[in-house]
């Protein structure tokens, strides 16, 4: 009897731990190659982002991002969002973005990158920078010289944040975009 409730017993703890582990929300994976990552990565608080096709929202703000460098640190570390308000005189940036799938008919079609901030929105054609398995990264004009300086920001064991990696693809309307290669096979996302 005492052997039977001894299993009885392990039995309901094994069921309990896997109901617990468990996380039955359905995931799509998309394989990386067919995945182009629009950031914005800006000095300057930025309140939203879209990413249309022939005016058809293909993807917004499906992050925001708050790195802050304290003041004798030599790296930036990742920090909440909502401390941005708080920051005093540390040196932050924000990141910003989302993902848009890569496919046949997205060169063919007019992809344009909306920047809000304050009380202004600019317009961004995307079509010259739209390649698979990339990370197309915007910032100001006036934030180059702070990303490309010689101590350039650097984010501890981030290989999406390696700004001396990026490749510095064009300027114009007062951004600059740079590509940098995602790393990982597949993004997999709750459906």
């Amino acid at each position: 009897m005492q052997i039977m409730s001894l299993y009885f017993f392990s039995l309901c703890i094994v069921l309990i731990l896997i109901s617990c582990t468990y996380d039955n929300t359905p995931q799509e994976c998309t394989k990386t190659d067919q995945i182009i990552g629009i950031r914005i990565i800006s000095t300057t608080r930025i309140n939203e982002i879209k990413v249309t096709k022939n005016n058809e929202i293909l993807c917004s703000n499906n992050y925001e991002l708050l790195f802050v460098k304290k003041d004798n640190d030599s790296l930036y570390s990742p920090s909440d969002i909502d401390s941005i308000n708080n920051l005093g005189n540390s040196i932050w940036f924000i990141s910003i973005g989302c993902n848009i799938k890569y496919d046949h008919d997205i060169r063919s079609n007019q992809v344009s990158l909306q920047i809000s901030k304050k009380n202004e929105t600019s317009s961004l054609d995307l079509n010259n920078f739209l390649v698979e398995k990339k990370i197309i990264n915007v910032f100001s004009e006036q934030d180059t010289a702070w990303l490309f300086s010689y101590s350039n920001p650097t984010i501890s064991t981030n290989p999406d944040y390696d700004f001396s990696a990026f490749t510095l693809m064009n300027c114009h309307d007062g951004y600059c975009f740079a590509s940098l290669p995602i790393t990982d096979n597949e993004y997999c996302f709750d459906k």
